[in-house]
């Protein structure tokens, strides 16, 4: 039995198909931005709380301003990772790998420390976000006088 072979016509809509796909999605992943993943994050790590918007926003920007460089250039990949499958795609896949739990878990104290999370006086208040307070996060740190 012999194959039926494509016409020319056919493999030019199909190339022109995904051309159009592969941009539409590098698209997306070119509109991704860092804030917004980040946004994106807290919100979806702490998805049953209310959260100030203009809280979020100022974190985020402190987080940005105080991160190293690497995780800054580590994190723009994950955004664009997000702009495609969306932040809760990128935690789902990632949620195992050790570099991505250490960054989400220096994201998320960083929020709690820098936020009325804990001095809430009802939880169905909304999560304000405080002035950024520099922290030591290491719970390993040994503070010596010497």
């Amino acid at each position: 039995m012999k194959m039926p072979s494509p016409s020319r016509r056919t493999i030019l809509l199909g190339g022109a198909g995904l051309t159009v796909v592969g941009a539409g999605v590098g698209g997306l992943a070119a509109a991704a931005t860092l804030e917004h993943y980040l946004e994106g994050l807290v919100r979806h790590t702490f998805r049953r709380e209310r959260i100030d918007p203009e809280g979020v926003d100022l974190f985020v920007s402190e987080f940005i301003a105080h991160a190293d460089p690497g995780t800054i250039s580590k994190s723009t990949l994950l955004a664009r990772a997000a702009g495609v499958v969306g932040v809760a795609g990128v935690d789902a896949a990632l949620s195992g790998y050790g570099g991505y739990a250490e960054f989400k878990r220096r994201l998320v104290t960083q929020f709690l420390l820098n936020s009325d999370y804990f001095y809430r006086s009802d939880a169905s208040e909304p999560v304000h976000c405080l002035e950024w307070t520099g922290v030591c996060v290491n719970p390993f740190a040994r503070f010596n006088d010497d």
